[in-house]
């Protein structure tokens, strides 16, 4: 009885490559089109033709009169879904081939750009979870055609294909010379080389984070490939393949002892049949630093902390036997942080178990050396510019500083340091137990203060002792004046008067924080006196106009009538008045601060 028939596509041609049933009875069906309108639904992944040719994923009911949801999928180059599997939550699995940039996710395993695709989507078919791309790095065309393809209980990711490059096995220009050259394999691999011409056999994480095995399969001149025969994997990751191998008439594909035949007895190609079990259950440990960046990573100082990364294939129970008293167990694989705390040599073990397999457990060791050593180091300081300091550090058989400008010796405990800016020095120390050290400090270059200080009296004239302090240095955070009085100021720029007349010295000391600079001048401090009469009588009184100053001043002298009768810059306290009427007249001094002081003078016989 036919419970119903549909026909599902476009204009074009469609192939259909994979179906599965999820747990309502509905329908996911996947394959390839050259239909631009090929039916999807709203709200998936990609509603429009991507273009050449497009793989598709479509969602039918149990009783195949309408779709929940159906996408294109892919890039603008050529693309098809062969396989489509579902997990245990019904998210949906996909594999094919690719000649497009097909996106690769964050954080997954990848080779190469292009090629053989797997993507995770949502049940919905509106969200990419993961997808990532397996082909030799260089290779811009598919290396394989996919036969096989699972998820199995745990989530693991199962994919099995073919490659040969021989030209028998293309069929029209369509189809592609394929080479298993150059795709990845694991150091277990059972079969590490390949002529070109292979089976490909792998296994990923679920998240597709990581390769857990792969290998070929078939040695030279087998030519292995699939004409149409049954290749399936089962729900346990036991790959099942029945294959065209040994065209050649000769018996090179591999075979096992006891099997039905170990020999071909045809003139070309003979049918072969393999069983490969890729679902053992294995424990490993991969070592490794916090940063992920050390793998391998078995010996160190105390506190010595170890990443160990569960790299174990299946198993449902873990149990970690750190070897210094210490058990986790867990159930899930995943990454453990352990730190020693003691030296000593330790046998770390982890048993993996999972009574669904046949050998229901297996185990994994690896040792950590934990040594003991003290390492010390000078830490950040200011040095003033042009100055050294020396650097300490201990505990250590070798060191290493870097970068090595300012440096006199960088592979010292204890360089001279007298770097032109501020610099980060890091220094790497090990020792002879494998124990080694990183961390840093910073020389801290504080400029030099560039001094620029004037000093100015104030109001000569009216006869002030007073000064100004002109302080335009620059880098400077703190001044102290010393006035030579036994006064002081902390002001950035004082104004000061003194008491009495003196030669003063005015120091100030200039700080750029912790770094001095100290200015010292001798400053006069007199009195400015200038008298008002002249008496030109050689009496060696008052005979000549003598203006007391300690500062040099520019004269000139008028009549009562405005008229300059004297000038003299510079003045040297030798004018008498000669050749003038006796009478009042006026001055002006200028003073070197440009101060202008006036005032009257009378020119006397006297007597």
């Amino acid at each position: 009885q036919l419970l119903f028939s549909t026909f599902l596509g476009g204009s074009e041609y469609e192939t259909g490559l994979s179906v599965k049933i999820d747990s309502a009875d509905n329908i996911f069906l996947a394959g390839g089109t050259s239909s631009a309108d090929f039916p999807t639904t709203t709200n998936v992944l990609f509603e429009n033709y991507q273009g050449d040719r497009d793989g598709w994923v479509a969602h039918l009911v149990s009783t195949g009169d309408s779709l929940i949801s159906s996408t294109y999928l892919g890039t603008t180059a050529y693309d098809q879904v062969f396989f489509l599997d579902l997990d245990a939550d019904e998210n949906v699995y996909l594999a094919g081939q690719t000649t497009g940039n097909y996106p690769v996710s964050a954080g997954v395993f990848s080779s190469g750009t292009t090629g053989q695709f797997i993507q995770k989507i949502s049940n919905e078919l509106d969200t990419t979870l993961f997808s990532t791309v397996i082909n030799p790095v260089n290779r811009t065309l598919p290396a394989i055609s996919l036969t096989a393809f699972l998820v199995n209980e745990c989530n693991n990711i199962y994919l099995s294909g073919w490659g040969s490059d021989n030209s028998t096995f293309v069929r029209s220009a369509n189809h592609f010379l394929l080479n298993t050259t150059g795709l990845p394999i694991t150091p277990d691999a059972f079969q590490t080389a390949t002529d070109g011409s292979a089976f490909y056999l792998m296994v990923l994480t679920g998240d597709a984070s990581q390769m857990l095995y792969g290998t070929f399969l078939g040695d030279a001149n087998s030519l292995v490939h699939v004409d149409g025969g049954t290749s399936r994997f089962d729900k346990h990751g036991i790959v099942y393949h029945s294959v065209c191998a040994s065209c050649f008439g000769d018996s090179s594909f591999p075979t096992t002892e006891g099997a039905w035949s170990t020999t071909n007895g045809s003139a070309g190609c003979n049918n072969a049949i393999f069983k490969f079990d890729l679902a053992s259950l294995r424990a490993g440990i991969q070592t490794n630093s916090i940063e992920l960046d050390h793998p391998g990573l078995d010996h160190g100082c105390i506190p010595l902390d170890i990443v160990f990364q569960n790299v174990s294939t299946g198993g449902q129970l873990f149990e970690w036997d750190f070897g210094d008293g210490t058990t986790v167990i867990t159930t899930e694989r995943e990454d453990v942080l352990h730190s020693f705390f003691e030296p000593g040599t330790y046998l770390v073990r982890l048993r993996a178990s999972d009574p669904n397999t046949c050998i229901s457990e297996d185990f994994a060791f690896t040792t950590i050396i934990a040594s003991f050593s003290t390492f010390t180091m000078s830490e950040s300081a200011d040095i003033c510019a042009g100055e050294a300091l020396q650097l300490e550090a201990s505990g250590g058989d070798r060191y290493a500083w870097f970068p090595v400008d300012g440096l006199d010796n960088p592979n010292i405990a204890n360089p001279k340091v007298s770097p032109a800016d501020t610099t980060q020095y890091k220094l790497f120390i090990e020792n002879n137990n494998g124990c080694t050290f990183l961390d840093s400090l910073t020389i801290n270059v504080i400029p030099h203060v560039e001094v620029n200080v004037q000093i100015e009296r104030n109001n000569l004239c009216d006869g002030s002792r007073e000064i100004s302090i002109f302080n335009n240095s620059n880098n400077m955070t703190q001044v102290l004046w010393d006035f030579g009085d036994g006064q002081r100021s902390d002001e950035l720029a004082p104004t000061y008067a003194y008491e009495a007349d003196g030669f003063y010295e005015l120091k100030g000391v200039l700080l750029n924080n912790k770094c001095e600079q100290v200015f010292s001048q001798e400053v006069p401090v007199l009195q400015m006196f200038v008298p008002n009469i002249i008496t030109r009588n050689a009496d060696g009184f008052n005979d000549k106009f003598v203006i007391d100053s300690a500062f040099p001043v520019n004269l000139k002298i008028f009549n009562r009538w405005g008229n300059l009768v004297y000038e003299q810059a510079d003045y040297q306290n030798n004018w008498d008045g000669g050749g003038l009427n006796t009478g009042v007249y006026f001055y002006e001094t200028i003073l070197p601060n440009r101060e202008i002081c006036n005032g009257w003078l009378q020119i006397a016989e006297g007597k």
